[in-house]
């Protein structure tokens, strides 16, 4: 797993690393511009000419540090410090002065001259504020110059923990970023200023980041390998669970076919679907593995309870929700399911739904009972009772904060979907792409979701896994078909290439 930290861990961490294994602030600076050169290398930049603009803390050091490096390779460097000098980082003014001793001349104000790259160094992972006066001024300049923009650490303007942008910011094409992602970074809107981020080791030792209070984590291909439930010589359909998906109301089949195929993909031996009887036919000819149980119109009371009961018999897991509609025999399947189960439960669509109208929230879960749940923001929105905007200003903290309220697992589904649960550090994920905003994507994550659950994986781990397989297979069918056209059946039918790409990994 990756790190993503936050502001406050970034700075324990280069506390432990300086006070504690002793290694100088100076020399981290000076690894993070060569890091940063390092980088410049690798994209074929051109150096001859390059802007760099700093402010005057260790952000900044690093600027002047990399200002130093270019000038005695002979590049015309262009050197701008934007902020007061009397309160600047000893190690602020220590690069500064070398550079100085050099003949590098600095300015207050940006050249009006040609540039082959601009590199951002102005605040780092500090900013608490709304950027503003002359450090808004000097951003917006910055952002005018044609020429390719690097941000050192974090673009300036970018809050750390949220990825909210305050007031202003660098607009960078890639980030060279060190030790750790900051939280901010994955999300919306910081990822748009951000770039293509690049993750670069400059010896700072990673200290306290194992509790479930800050920061998150991302999987790489090696832990999504790890996750994936195993296969035994001496096993049966039944030795990979058995799950009941209640799902696809009249004229909503294609959830359940979507959501089974997903399911089956996962690895899960037996799937039954409990849906209308309309869904019969179109059920048996799109997911002729799974065994069906159907309601009709007419059933309801003890005669809806018996067919949930039965369907119920031997599973090991429950999901219920993606196209279930709202109607009258939507509630008392739910409500069935749930004063029944005794089993994982994964909540999607339009049980959540439901769940908002009841305010079904406010009551506990006696048993503990392994609870999922898939809202994307307008139904999180209408579970909580607050708006979209206010969940996006910080959508990590509150992430961890509804999942340790109500006792869940909470897949918060976004442009940057979250798992949280409580104990458990967040996982950020970063597979996917808008190819993905179409109908019936969140069935087919509902039904991996559910596949592992019934084969018994935690509930967190059952989650991060869903989602990065989910993501992943989204990114092969926009090879194959394009993000514009691909579609959640594309999604679904790439899901065993995802996996078999995370075996061979």
């Amino acid at each position: 797993m990756k790190y993503f930290v936050t502001a406050e861990e970034m700075k324990q961490c280069d506390k432990y690393t300086i006070e504690t294994i002793g290694i100088p602030s100076l020399v981290l600076m000076e690894r993070a511009a060569l890091a940063v050169l390092s980088e410049w290398k690798n994209r074929k930049i051109n150096i001859s000419a390059p802007l760099i603009v700093c402010g005057v803390g260790n952000n900044g050091g690093d600027g002047a540090a990399l200002a130093r490096l270019l000038f005695c390779m002979g590049s015309d460097v262009t050197l701008v410090i934007v902020g007061n000098l009397e309160k600047a980082t000893k190690e602020f003014l220590t690069n500064l002065k070398i550079a100085e001793n050099l003949g590098i001349k600095w300015y207050s104000d940006i050249p009006h001259k040609e540039y082959t790259i601009v590199a951002d160094a102005i605040f780092g992972v500090g900013l608490s504020r709304a950027v503003e006066g002359e450090f808004l001024a000097k951003i917006k300049q910055m952002n005018q110059i044609s020429a390719p923009h690097c941000a050192i650490d974090l673009p300036s303007g970018v809050h750390a923990d949220t990825g909210q942008i305050m007031g202003g910011a660098f607009l960078a094409d890639f980030t060279v970023t060190f030790a750790f992602y900051k939280v901010g970074m994955a999300f919306y809107p910081a990822r748009s200023y951000c770039g293509e981020v690049m993750v670069k080791d400059v010896g700072i030792m990673a200290h306290d980041l194992t509790t479930e209070h800050l920061g998150g984590l991302g999987a790489e291909r090696e832990d999504i390998k790890r996750l994936l439930p195993k296969r035994r010589p001496d096993s049966n359909k039944g030795t990979y669970g058995k799950l009941l998906l209640v799902m696809g109301s009249k004229n909503m089949a294609g959830a359940a076919v979507m959501a089974a195929r997903a399911a089956y993909a996962s690895g899960c031996g037996y799937v039954r679907i409990l849906t209308a009887e309309e869904n019969r036919s179109i059920l048996q000819q799109q997911v002729p593995e799974a065994v069906l149980s159907t309601y009709s119109k007419k059933h309801s009371g003890k005669e809806l309870k018996v067919i949930v009961k039965e369907a119920m018999e031997g599973v090991t897991a429950v999901g219920i929700g993606s196209g279930l509609s709202t109607g009258k025999q939507a509630e008392q399947l739910l409500e069935i399911v749930l004063k029944t189960v005794k089993v994982p439960l994964l909540l999607d669509a339009d049980a959540l739904n439901l769940l908002a109208k009841w305010n079904f929230l406010g009551e506990r879960n006696p048993e503990g009972i392994p609870i999922v749940m898939t809202p994307h923001l307008g139904e999180l929105s209408r579970l909580s009772g607050e708006t979209i905007s206010k969940i996006k200003q910080d959508p990590a903290a509150f992430a961890k904060w509804f999942s340790k309220e109500h006792q869940i697992t909470l897949v918060q589904k976004e442009a940057t979907t979250i798992v949280a649960a409580p104990g458990k550090r967040m996982y950020v994920n970063l597979t996917g792409n808008p190819g993905m905003s179409t109908a019936g994507s969140g069935d087919v994550l509902a039904g991996l979701l559910s596949g592992f659950l019934a084969q018994r994986m935690e509930a967190w781990e059952a989650g991060v896994l869903a989602v990065c397989l989910h993501g992943m297979a989204g990114d092969l069918a926009a090879e194959k078909k394009s993000e514009i056209s691909m579609t959640a059946l594309d999604l679904a039918d790439q899901l065993s290439k995802a996996v078999l790409l995370c075996m061979e990994s």
